[in-house]
């Protein structure tokens, strides 16, 4: 079984991949993208969702895949059953063969519960080869170890880089200009706490 080509970073990167990627998804019709993002604060962050999700974004460019996620409406509705995770990875292998290539972006994977993020992770092999993975996730051991062979790009944001985006985003941002100019001294104690919670994310 091969592991689909995959990358783990430290910081949130899936948002300028999904926009490059697009680029090339919008422009090829034979090239799928689908992508997730966790969030500790979702309650139903659970592999099935997950895989769901992807399925209906591949779904949106391929009727055939449309027409499954159709015929498991129609087979679950009656019963007020939901589809197992064994009919959505089947959808989701009968859609990628749809398309030249596929790729998924899993943003910032170590908010999900290590039990769902298991199971999901378990599930992606069996999609290969045509499959291309993006994880970004704080550098979490289980992890790594469900990812195996997988390419790791380590990224770290410096201090002063995540000053200067946060003093360009306050003055960008009118009202909070507005309160920082009625108190000297807030804007330094913002851009403090935000550095030191982020930890080089």
């Amino acid at each position: 079984m091969h592991h689909p080509d995959s990358i783990l970073s430290n910081v949130s990167t899936g948002s300028l991949v999904i926009d490059h990627l697009h680029e090339f998804s919008f422009s090829d019709n034979m090239v799928g993208l689908a992508f997730f993002y966790c969030s500790y604060q979702a309650p139903d962050q659970t592999a099935i969702n997950m895989l769901s999700s992807l399925l209906r974004q591949l779904a949106e460019k391929r009727q055939s895949a449309f027409e499954y996620i159709k015929s498991l409406h129609q087979t679950h509705a009656p019963k007020d059953t939901r589809p197992l995770l064994d009919e959505i990875t089947s959808g989701l292998r009968e859609a990628m063969q749809q398309f030249r290539s596929v790729s998924f972006v899993i943003d910032a994977l170590d908010e999900c519960s290590e039990s769902e993020r298991k199971a999901f992770m378990g599930y992606l092999p069996g999609l290969a080869p045509k499959l291309r993975v993006l994880v970004a996730s704080r550098p979490v051991p289980s992890i790594a170890s469900d990812l195996g062979p997988a390419s790791c790009l380590q990224i770290e944001a410096h201090n002063k880089d995540i000053e200067s985006f946060l003093m360009n985003q306050i003055q960008k941002a009118a009202r909070l200009r507005n309160y920082i100019a009625a108190e000297p001294g807030l804007e330094a104690t913002i851009i403090s706490a935000i550095i030191k919670q982020a930890k080089g994310m």
